[in-house]
């Protein structure tokens, strides 16, 4: 009997970031392949999909309640949680009619809407497999052990989404013998040939800031300190106090939005560092288009965080740039070093001499550059199209795991 497959994901758009990229890409291409039934997620849906997304909705009666008054606002949440409540009870009755119909791919573990859902899945004895990106492994083992060790090896199969994942998990519970299957984020090409970009006139206006004539260095990412986006700007300032045709723009949110922002002000870099904040695709396309370099050095923070791949990394080079990241995590099988990018030690105490020692060195040899942004492109569209990536897993899915 095949199997279709649902992926639980707490993680799913309109979520920006990678593993939210990672869930939608490979559930397109499985429905692609036929054996996707559904994706099962926590996060409102107003966008229709190729596929089927089982999922709260925000209807238009719901909007008022959503920023107004305290009570108002308990209400919208008592509305979103009821919908949880009752998608959850239609498809616990659903799997329990076709249970033998159904293997189950829970994304993003490091949730209280996750744990219920695995729970019920050992409850009605369904197959499942995890995938696991690296920060995921590092909290369960730290607040939740046992119940990660006992959900690993109760699983089918266990998912990495980089070689460096898999090892940080045999490293963590080595007793655990599940299969496993690396599965690295790939990206659309067919969707990225099809983007419409903005014009160079059109960025501006969006940004408020002259394209025209200047070197591009941009970041695209959650802005967390694991990131290490304050590196780049302390490592850019003398270099961008001497060359007033630099811009470098950070696009994204997080924890460390204010602490960045005060930094640019506080190095008095306003006039060329662009905080920009939350992005569309295509405003993130557009500007990596327009960029020369792309930089994120990730770092460890002393074994409490890690990059378990990279998606951003990919992107970038597909658009030609010259990539930058930190020489840990999944973010050594993303770039490959010397040749589409350079990777930085970044916990060092000398990462910051370090990342404005490369970035001087691009800019004073523009020949190298150019070649290094060219093999980046092919290294991506060679090795890592989602079509390709996920293809492979497909076909390893059905023959070892559906029939």
């Amino acid at each position: 009997m095949v199997k279709k497959i649902t992926i639980l994901a707490t993680d799913f758009k309109p979520m920006l970031g990678g593993v939210a990229e990672y869930t939608f890409q490979l559930a397109d291409k499985l429905n692609e392949k036929g054996i996707l039934d559904q994706v099962l997620t926590s996060n409102i849906q107003n966008e229709s999909y190729f596929f089927k997304v089982s999922a709260p909705q925000e209807f238009s009666w719901m909007k008022p309640f959503k920023e107004k008054s305290l009570v108002k606002r308990k209400f919208y949440s008592l509305a979103y949680i009821c919908q949880i409540k009752w998608m959850e009870l239609r498809q616990v009755w659903d799997w329990l009619c076709h249970s033998q119909k159904t293997f189950v791919i829970i994304n993003w573990i490091v949730s209280p809407v996750s744990k219920r859902w695995i729970s019920v899945l050992h409850f009605l004895h369904l197959q499942y497999a995890i995938i696991l990106h690296g920060k995921d492994i590092i909290v369960t083992c730290q607040n939740d052990t046992c119940w990660f060790a006992d959900i690993s090896s109760r699983a089918k199969l266990l998912i990495f989404n980089s070689q460096a994942t898999a090892t940080l998990f045999k490293t963590l519970q080595p007793c655990i013998k599940t299969p496993y299957y690396i599965l690295y984020p790939g990206v659309d090409v067919n969707y990225l040939r099809q983007v419409i970009l903005y014009s160079v006139e059109d960025l501006e206006q969006i940004f408020n800031c002259n394209f025209r004539g200047k070197l591009v260095i941009s970041s695209v990412c959650r802005l967390v300190k694991r990131k290490g986006i304050d590196l780049v700007i302390r490592s850019l300032e003398p270099i961008m106090k001497r060359n007033k045709n630099i811009i470098y723009i950070i696009m994204g949110n997080g924890e460390e939005y204010q602490s960045l922002k005060d930094l640019i002000y506080s190095l008095k870099l306003d006039d060329q560092i662009l905080l920009v904040g939350e992005f569309k695709d295509r405003e993130k396309f557009s500007i990596l288009n327009c960029s020369s370099i792309f930089i994120m050095p990730n770092n460890y923070q002393n074994g409490n965080d890690f990059e378990g791949f990279g998606i951003s990394f990919l992107e970038a080079s597909y658009f030609k740039n010259v990539v930058i990241g930190g020489r840990n995590g999944g973010v050594t099988e993303a770039i490959k070093d010397g040749h589409s990018g350079f990777l930085v030690d970044t916990d060092s105490e000398y990462a910051v001499e370090s990342i404005r020692e490369v970035i001087s060195n691009l800019l004073e040899n523009p020949t190298l550059m150019n070649q290094m942004s060219e093999f980046g492109h092919k290294y991506v569209v060679d090795n890592f199209q989602s079509t390709n990536t996920v293809d492979s897993f497909s076909q390893y899915i059905q023959d070892y795991l559906l029939l």
